[in-house]
């Protein structure tokens, strides 16, 4: 095991240790660990995690904008009028342009503002309330994630002020004030009253077909933010799914190791196991050494190094789980042989031949300096169902311990290889009997995948908070531009109801519109997600020997609060303008 030491800088020269250090004395035989590296190490994450977030944040961020431009474009057209008498007065369109703009920038920045200050104190009470007590005070302030919300409002702006710029290029102040009266309005009515008929004039589809921009506008804007969801979480999930194989050696053994570094297990302790009536093997093994790991995309990495046992024992465990060689032969004894999966191979880059842990030719990027190198003699290949993917690899233990810069001798771990059908049996008096005995540590299956399956429960938590914040901004923008389009039907409600549909069914009727919206959404989004997964598997996942379900929908399942938060906005905001209709008075405005 390698000596580590602590390099205590002098008073004011923390810069120049740091310097030394990682110009001098950092090479591939020496790791060099310092306050600076791993600041940049750190903030290589935080890039890393923008460049995964960005896509989804700037997606949801265009479909609010969209929202919120649109209704700054209704807003702005009922002031026609004021536009057009000053411009009649001397207002150049360049002043109305840039004065309207101004007002969403000082809104849109306002607003901005307003979210950070309520995002710093939701933390700084989560801060006091969670983390402080546990020892863990966490920065609130964060620079970084103030860059993560800038596309919203800027976004807002952009599309402000090109809806802006449309309307009052074509202003004609004489029409207007002759008028007082918007002319998309009269040019929307003659094309109403020229429309032919349609069969089932109160369908939701009719509706959509005479308003195309509408539909268009709400299925682009839903269909965005169940994208941005759906790919976001789809990402995160696959990558933490990614790892399980890693978990497939403990499938058919169970793991037994000391829990002090550097030393074996009890003697005791494995003269108890081996004497069990449901162990079939007791199998030496090797601390597992850092050679190889598994890229995972986005920035994961998982432990793939191979096992070091006995020959006997490696071909035991080659015929237990069926492994087969793709190419190349099984390392023999006493040499620096190596032989992995087909997976590891193709993720690293690596064939038959190649040399491991020789710190002057690293064989990838990142690779580990060993005491001595390993060369590839063979590839396992991949199983032909990805449940039973493994990962094993192996190197000759009788190597190792012939080695001394590995010192193994005296800090083997064991492998517990059941009698058929009593793999649960062992498991059962390893994790209630064995467990107990002190300084051993174990490992079984339905543990690892507990753990893991735990870590990925935390995530999807974590996750699902995000997507109900999204939902509901989400439905308070679309209620929002909802209110204004149901706003600007008074008149249809008003005779509608005159002509003796109640209030039920015209609430029905919207929220029905709505839902044909919903699904109308959901199959475009699905259209582009499945793009979206097909090209993640086959252009990222599939190069790198990995490979996913695209049929998964546990993604699906996380966009569901969107459109049903959408739906019971939009019905309660139906039924709060239609609770105050009057066909009277508006048949008598018409």
């Amino acid at each position: 095991f390698a000596d580590l030491f602590l390099v205590v800088a002098k008073e004011d020269r923390e810069s120049a240790i740091d310097n030394f250090l990682r110009s001098e004395i950092q090479t591939p035989r020496t790791s060099v660990q310092t306050l600076q590296k791993l600041t940049e190490e750190v903030n290589q994450e935080y890039l890393e995690a923008f460049g995964v977030l960005a896509p989804s944040i700037i997606i949801v961020a265009i479909a609010f904008a969209l929202v919120i431009a649109i209704a700054n474009w209704v807003a702005y057209s009922r002031r026609l009028v004021e536009f057009g008498i000053l411009y009649a007065i001397g207002y150049s369109r360049k002043y109305l342009i840039r004065r309207s703009t101004m007002e969403t920038t000082t809104l849109a920045f306002l607003s901005w503002g307003l979210g950070i200050g309520i995002s710093w104190l939701i933390l700084f009470i989560l801060n006091v309330i969670l983390f402080v007590p546990r020892g863990q005070n966490l920065p609130i302030f964060l620079l970084g994630a103030l860059g993560l919300t800038i596309p919203l409002p800027v976004s807002v702006i952009g599309f402000t002020f090109l809806s802006i710029r449309g309307i009052i290029s074509q202003l004609d102040p004489i029409t207007i004030v002759e008028r007082g009266e918007l002319s998309q309005e009269m040019n929307q009515k003659r094309d109403m009253t020229s429309s032919k008929s349609l069969p089932k004039p109160l369908a939701s589809i009719t509706f959509y077909r005479r308003h195309k921009r509408r539909a268009l506008l709400l299925i682009s804007v839903m269909s965005m933010m169940i994208v941005s969801v759906m790919l976001i979480v789809f990402v995160f999930d696959i990558s933490h799914k990614a790892k399980e194989p890693a978990l497939g050696f403990l499938s058919k053994v169970s793991w037994v190791r000391s829990h002090t570094p550097g030393e074996g297990v009890d003697p005791g302790i494995v003269a108890q196991i081996r004497t069990h009536p449901a162990v079939a093997r007791v199998i030496y093994v090797a601390p597992r050494f850092h050679m190889l790991g598994v890229r995972i995309p986005p920035f994961t990495e998982t432990e793939g190094s191979p096992f070091g046992v006995y020959a006997e024992d490696m071909a035991y465990l080659i015929e237990m789980y069926g492994l087969k060689l793709k190419e190349g032969q099984l390392p023999r004894p006493y040499t620096n042989e190596m032989v992995i999966p087909e997976t590891i191979a193709q993720n690293r880059g690596l064939k038959i031949g190649d040399v491991i842990g020789d710190p002057d030719q690293p064989t990838f990027p990142g690779a580990n300096a060993l005491p001595t190198e390993f060369v590839i003699s063979g590839i396992f290949a991949k199983s032909e169902m990805l449940i039973n993917e493994n990962w094993w690899g192996f190197i000759s233990l009788e190597f190792l311990e012939s080695h001394e810069a590995f010192g193994v001798a005296n800090a083997l771990s064991l492998f517990v290889a059941p009698k058929p059908g009593q793999k649960d049996i062992l498991d059962d008096w390893m994790e209630n009997e064995l467990i107990s005995k002190e300084f051993v540590q174990i490992g079984t299956f339905r543990q690892a995948v507990a753990r893991h399956q735990e870590d990925l429960a935390e995530f999807m938590l974590v996750m699902a908070l995000v997507v109900g914040s999204v939902a509901f901004v989400a439905a308070i923008a679309l209620a929002g531009l909802s209110y204004i389009f149901i706003s600007q039907r008074q008149a249809e409600f008003g005779v509608l109801h005159a002509l003796g549909y109640d209030r039920l069914y015209l609430v029905v009727r919207v929220v029905g519109e709505t839902a044909f919206t919903i699904m109308a959404a959901w199959g475009l989004s699905a259209i582009i997600g499945l793009i979206g997964m097909l090209y993640i598997r086959f252009g990222v996942f599939n190069p790198l020997g990995l490979t996913f379900n695209i049929f998964n929908i546990t993604p699906w399942l996380y966009t569901l609060p969107i459109p049903l938060a959408v739906l019971t906005v939009t019905a309660g905001t139906t039924v709060r303008s239609l609770s105050r209709l009057d066909p009277v008075s508006i048949i008598e405005k018409r």
